[in-house]
C-alpha cells in the first residue's frame, strides 16, 4: 500500500472531478484540513460559486479514506455518517 498525504488524496479527487489542471482556491484546503485532519469545526465563508460544497465533499472523502486505511491495516474502527433524503 502506497501512502499518500491527505492533501495528495484531496488533490487527486479534485483533479478527477474538475480536470488535471484543477487546484484549490484560497482557503479551501485550509478548511478541509481543519475539519478532516485536525478534527475541528470550521466556518467557511466564501462568495457564491467559490466552491464551498467542494470543501464539504472533500472533507468527507478524506474522513472516509482515513477510515478505510485504518480498517485495511487491521484496526477496528467505526465511521458514522448521516444522510438526509429529500
Amino acid at each position: 500500500m502506497i501512502y499518500q498525504s491527505p492533501k495528495e488524496i484531496a488533490c487527486n479527487y479534485l483533479r478527477a472531478m474538475l480536470g488535471p489542471q484543477a487546484s484549490f482556491r484560497p482557503g479551501q484546503w485550509e478548511a478541509i484540513e481543519t475539519v478532516a485532519i485536525h478534527k475541528k469545526r470550521a466556518l467557511v465563508v466564501q462568495r457564491t460559486g467559490w466552491g464551498k460544497s467542494l470543501v464539504y465533499f472533500l472533507a468527507t472523502k478524506l474522513l472516509q479514506e482515513t477510515h478505510d486505511y485504518f480498517r485495511l491495516t487491521g484496526f477496528t474502527i467505526a465511521f458514522l455518517q448521516s444522510r438526509f433524503a429529500i
